[in-house]
């Protein structure tokens, strides 16, 4: 419906990757896995809920330039990805997030735009 976003997130919080396949654990991690810490993952949701409602107040009153936001948190810039959506799978070097909050793909002298899809690094 125009006016709405549906945005779906998924976090690994404590899972632990060390006995699952190589192929998982060559493309997951979890934020214990990256941190050596554990967490709670009520804390991590509270947390989370309680920016996510600072930033929406900020983007109702049009203090929040999402794509300058999102960009500052782009740990994919510069570096080979592939996005898979169904049948459609683009890959090369990520250039960051547009304005419209897609991600950038560089892809020989073509850019795309994907809006939605499983990332991957190569």
């Amino acid at each position: 419906a125009p006016g709405r976003l549906v945005a779906g997130l998924g976090w690994n919080v404590n899972t632990s990757f060390q006995s699952a396949p190589e192929e998982l654990r060559a493309i997951a991690t979890s934020m214990r896995e990256a941190s050596g810490r554990e967490f709670c993952p009520n804390d991590v949701l509270t947390c989370f809920l309680q920016r996510w409602e600072h930033n929406l107040t900020r983007l109702a009153s049009g203090n929040l330039k999402l794509d300058a936001e999102w960009s500052r948190f782009c740990v994919l810039t510069g570096r080979e990805i592939r996005v898979s959506l169904g049948d459609v799978e683009r890959m090369g070097i990520c250039d960051g997030i547009a304005a419209d909050g897609s991600l950038l793909i560089h892809e020989g002298k073509s850019i795309h735009r994907c809006y939605a899809g499983t990332v991957r690094l190569i």
